[in-house]
C-alpha cells in the first residue's frame, strides 16, 4: 500500500473517531496538509479532503490547511506545534520533520487528529505526542488512538 493510501486510510478513521466523540458537532471533516520539501516554497507533497466539509467553508479549509502546514515550516523551524504561533492551529512537525496539517475542526481537535496520525504513522512517539498536546486534552488524544 502506498504511503498517501495509509495516510487517507488513518485520516478516515481518525476523523470518525472525532464524529463520534462530538456527534452534535456541525463539522463533520476538513482538509489535510502534508510537506516533506522543508524549504521555503514548501510545497505541499499531498493535499486531500476527508470527511464532510460544508461547501460555505470549503475553500476556506483547503487553504487553511496549507497555510498552517506552511507557516510551521517556514517560520517556526524550531516549534514541533502550530498552536504556539499566534492564531495558528492544526498543524504538527513529525520527529522526521515531515510537517502534516488539517483544518476543518474547532480547536483542538485539528492538532489532536494530526498529532496522533504522527503517532499511528510512527513519525512521533506517543510520549512526545502527550508532552505537545495540551494537558486538558490528553484525554482526547488518548481516545484517538484507541
Amino acid at each position: 500500500m502506498s504511503i498517501a493510501l495509509q495516510i487517507i486510510r488513518e485520516l478516515q478513521v481518525l476523523v470518525g473517531k472525532v464524529n463520534s466523540l462530538n456527534p452534535q458537532a456541525e463539522r463533520k471533516g476538513g482538509y489535510f496538509c502534508l510537506v516533506q520539501q522543508l524549504t521555503a516554497e514548501a510545497v505541499p507533497t499531498l493535499v486531500v479532503r476527508v470527511g464532510e466539509v460544508n461547501e460555505l467553508h470549503e475553500h476556506d479549509h483547503f487553504e487553511r490547511c496549507q497555510l498552517v502546514t506552511k507557516r510551521l515550516n517556514n517560520e517556526a523551524p524550531r516549534f514541533q506545534v502550530s498552536s504556539c504561533l499566534p492564531g495558528m492551529d492544526g498543524a504538527v512537525r513529525a520527529d522526521n520533520d515531515t510537517v502534516v496539517g488539517f483544518s476543518g475542526y474547532d480547536a483542538p481537535w485539528n492538532e489532536l487528529i494530526m498529532l496522533a496520525l504522527c503517532v499511528n504513522m510512527h513519525w512521533l512517539k506517543l510520549s512526545r505526542a502527550l508532552q505537545l498536546a495540551w494537558d486538558d486534552d490528553h484525554d482526547k488524544l488518548k481516545a484517538l488512538l484507541e
